[in-house]
């Protein structure tokens, strides 16, 4: 789950974050399809075994999984 929101443009998870120089420098067309881990990694699997279990664009594009207040809003 993304944590930093960096350029105005990018989302990252920690690793990724970590790892940010080499991550925004790969080419979106080598980008690995879903399933995909940190780092640009290509996991195992089809894109019928999407770890997200939701359907969402291609690796590379922006895309919200939900609201983090909405999920903590019974605690407020």
């Amino acid at each position: 789950v993304a944590v930093f929101f960096c350029f105005g443009t990018s989302h990252f998870c920690n690793a990724c974050h970590d790892d940010f120089q080499r991550v925004t420098n790969i080419p979106r067309h080598l980008l690995p399809q879903c399933p995909a881990g940190p780092k640009g990694e290509q996991l195992p699997g089809t894109s019928d075994e999407c770890p997200l279990h939701v359907q969402h664009p291609p690796t590379g594009e922006e895309f919200a999984l939900g609201c983090g207040v909405c999920r903590h809003a019974h605690a407020f």
